[in-house]
């Protein structure tokens, strides 16, 4: 199934030059949960934290809507990679006391900016329906890179879904995923692998998206490109399962 799934994954390009990228190392993860669904979205955090070779391991913590946006420097970005589990909508996520809303005209506008700035690489949004590609809305790149309240300040790849996702609530995707991290393999690639090894893709569901710019898309654990300006909206890509 995974060589004939392949076939479904479709590139979205932004035109842009790609950046040089340089040896580094990502020894910090963090994962939280929404507690609004414990039962659902701990597994899948509790199982990539305790796969993924890190130095620094924070989590599973519960999730609160300060921790990624109003606050995100002193918590979310200050990791290299960092998994958050909860149910979601388009661009939208929900945790105990409110959503974390990517179309808010105030994420990212704040002094903690949005992600990036601080640490963090690479983000999974390990929910339904949140990372849209371009058959879902056109502008589909709008929240992530569009200045002055976007989600990309220098963070390189987000990993999720853009359809419901069957494999929610278990923690297979998410421990094939740490464990092709841990075996060196990109960590953009690594994320379809998984869920065409793990996924259900019966009805539309389990059809995983990334967004991320084209010069970190070879980015492993110890081979890191260059940070993207934080103002950049060329290169920007969209991966998506068809």
């Amino acid at each position: 199934m995974k060589k004939s799934l392949k076939g479904f994954l479709i590139l979205f390009l932004l035109a842009g030059l790609c950046m040089p990228a340089f040896s580094a190392s990502a020894d910090a993860v963090i994962g939280y949960y929404s507690s609004l669904d414990s039962a659902s979205c701990y597994p899948p955090v509790a199982a990539f934290l305790n796969t993924l070779n890190a130095n620094t391991t924070g989590g599973p913590y519960v999730g609160y809507p300060n921790r990624f946006d109003s606050s995100n420097d002193s918590y979310w970005d200050a990791r290299d990679i960092g998994i958050v589990c909860a149910h979601g909508q388009r661009w939208e996520f929900a945790l105990s006391g409110g959503n974390v809303d990517f179309a808010s005209a105030t994420f990212g506008s704040s002094n903690n900016k949005g992600w990036g700035n601080v640490d963090m690489e690479w983000a999974i949004i390990y929910s339904c329906l949140v990372v849209a590609s371009p058959l879902e809305v056109t502008d589909w790149y709008s929240v992530w890179i569009d200045e002055s309240n976007d989600v990309f300040d220098r963070l390189h790849i987000v990993n999720g879904f853009r359809t419901s996702a069957y494999v929610y609530c278990s923690d297979e995707v998410t421990t094939d995923y740490a464990q092709r991290l841990n075996n060196g393999n990109k960590v953009l690639d690594s994320w379809f692998d998984a869920i065409f090894a793990e996924g259900d893709f019966s009805d539309g569901l389990d059809r995983g998206t990334s967004v991320y710019y084209t010069s970190c898309d070879d980015d492993t654990l110890s081979s890191i490109a260059a940070d993207p300006s934080e103002t950049s909206e060329s290169g920007f890509n969209c991966t998506y399962i068809n």
